[in-house]
């Protein structure tokens, strides 16, 4: 029994790491999206692969210059497997437009990756596929 809340409640957790990284994004926020990384995370996209936290702020900045502006995202389908302190997840995405006229841009899959530390999970690698019907 105790077993099972331990995983009920870490897969909670997972899934509230899940909304706090795309509050940050779509509130550019980008300390708070730092802190849903380990200080080593990858994030692995078409457009490239970042390692660590300098580079996940420079990936952050960009994405809110250009993919990420005037954007909301939605992840749902979170199918979450947890071994002692580290999990996988698969999930969906799904990005809508914001500023101009409702219309959604794209969807996608992520891969991640995950480890807990003392201060809760934390992505230690994200990589997405985006669908093919992605609207640049």
């Amino acid at each position: 029994m105790i077993q099972e809340q331990q995983m009920l409640s870490d897969k909670l957790a997972i899934q509230e790491l899940n909304y706090r990284y795309f509050w940050a994004v779509d509130s550019n926020d980008e300390d708070a999206y730092i802190s849903t990384w380990m200080s080593d995370g990858i994030s692995e996209a078409v457009y490239g692969s970042v390692n660590g936290h300098d580079q996940l702020r420079a990936r952050f900045r960009n994405m809110q210059a250009g993919l990420s502006k005037n954007k909301r995202h939605f992840v749902g389908n979170l199918v979450i497997t947890i071994e002692g302190n580290k999990a996988q997840q698969q999930c969906y995405l799904l990005v809508v437009e914001r500023a101009d006229e409702p219309a959604v841009i794209s969807t996608a899959v992520y891969h991640d990756e995950l480890e807990r530390i003392a201060t809760g999970w934390k992505f230690s690698k994200r990589s997405i596929q985006i669908d093919p019907s992605w609207k640049q």
